[in-house]
């Protein structure tokens, strides 16, 4: 947690641990930096407005350090002033505009870290949870929101190792993996055969920018594998994760 107004730190501070996060909190991007380099931290909610370095600025040298590290950017600032000083859209990011209530941060920080924290109900009508791997973090945040406005539970990944460990950790909970086909070190062709290791019967819908679907027919599974074209509008996105999990489990049924 970074703020600078000590008060309004403190307050959300009190939020978060209410709801059961360990919590270390900074009152300048320094702090912060030292916090991140002593320990993993998942998430950074930081002010945009900092002495020394704003929060956008410190999120990059972050995310450097720390690849897969989520952000919530909070700002008293119009989205007019947010573009035009610090060049951010609330669009492509996870927001709050201040003043904010603990309803509000609750739930976002729920939605970002894919849990639930007492805030189930929620959750919207779906009740199935996906795992978005892309080494984009645009992507990443704009997919996760895409599916958690549509009530679904979401967990992310910026790389194979990433997604590799949480699935190892939660793959009785993950019902379908939004996997990008051109990740760094490992293709998402070779991830999915890791990932059926662990377990066989996983639904799995294939992205990629990749206009020539020939292009991908020599490395694709057995049968024709799901497949959506980057980018994709959020109407396709969701309509596309319906239909894959109204399908039975690969193994258990005709699809």
């Amino acid at each position: 947690m970074l703020e600078d107004d000590d008060s309004f730190r403190a307050s959300a501070v009190l939020v978060l641990e209410r709801l059961g996060y360990s919590v270390v909190s900074a009152r300048d991007p320094e702090g912060a930096l030292r916090a991140v380099l002593d320990a993993p931290i998942d998430l950074v909610l930081t002010n945009v407005e900092l002495p020394l370095m704003n929060g956008p600025d410190l999120s990059h040298t972050i995310a450097a350090l720390r690849p897969g590290t989520h952000f919530i950017f909070m700002s008293s600032l119009s989205e007019k002033e947010l573009g035009e000083l610090y060049g951010l859209s609330t669009s492509s990011v996870d927001y709050l505009a201040k003043p904010f209530g603990a309803v509000e941060l609750g739930r976002l920080a729920a939605s970002v870290l894919g849990n639930e924290r007492g805030w189930a109900g929620g959750r919207g009508r779906n009740r199935e949870t996906v795992l978005v791997v892309d080494d984009n973090q645009l992507v990443l945040t704009s997919t996760r929101k895409l599916l958690a406005t549509a009530g679904y539970q979401v967990f992310t990944a910026a790389t194979p190792a990433q997604a590799l460990e949480l699935f190892t950790t939660y793959r009785s909970r993950i019902d379908l993996i939004l996997l990008d086909i051109l990740l760094p070190l490992m293709s998402g062709f070779a991830l999915a055969s890791k990932i059926s290791e662990i377990r066989a019967n996983m639904r799995i819908l294939y992205m990629s920018s990749c206009v020539d679907r020939r292009a991908l027919e020599p490395v694709t599974p057995r049968q024709l594998i799901d497949f959506i074209e980057k980018p994709f509008q959020a109407g396709d996105l969701i309509r596309k994760t319906r239909g894959i999990l109204a399908k039975p489990l690969p193994g258990c049924g005709q699809a």
